[in-house]
């Protein structure tokens, strides 16, 4: 599926790419933070980098500059075939699909938390923030499905 259905699907306008930048000034600083604490969630259960034979530095800065890009809301052709090259090496080093999707919703929940964590922040601008961030995970996770699907099949 291309982003364009699930930029559609998920009404994903102008007003969301505004937030979603906004989002990143907030979470763009936190994110070795909100990294740091997604690696000790996935060691919790021994699934952490060190277990799929990859450097959790390595990994950590890779992220960090994915999260960048799509923090940006321009979901091109580009970004689509990042997204499945990205979901491809986690295919190849063996992570369940079951795992990946969970670790979507680990990041989005610890974005979240960053941006609702926001001393002063008026709640609706919070909630317009979540909402955008919430929707590019979507799209980025429909791109990173795409593989495990094709496997399947």
């Amino acid at each position: 599926m291309e982003s364009s259905t699930g930029i559609a699907f998920l009404d994903f306008t102008e007003k969301d790419r505004k937030w979603l930048h906004e989002a990143y000034d907030v979470v763009g600083p936190r994110l070795d933070t909100i990294l740091d604490e997604f690696y000790s969630a996935l060691d919790k259960i021994g699934s952490g980098p060190e277990a799929y034979g990859v450097r959790r530095e390595d990994l950590k800065k890779r992220q960090k500059g994915h999260w960048h890009q799509m923090f940006q809301g321009n979901f091109d052709e580009c970004y689509e075939n990042t997204a499945r090259r990205i979901a491809i090496r986690h295919l190849e080093i063996g992570l369940p699909q079951d795992l990946y999707v969970l670790s979507y919703l680990k990041i989005l929940s610890l974005l979240s938390g960053a941006i609702c964590g926001i001393p002063g922040e008026d709640r609706a601008h919070s909630a317009e923030m979540v909402e955008a961030v919430t929707k590019a995970i979507a799209i980025d996770m429909m791109h990173a499905m795409a593989p495990y699907s094709a496997e399947v099949l």
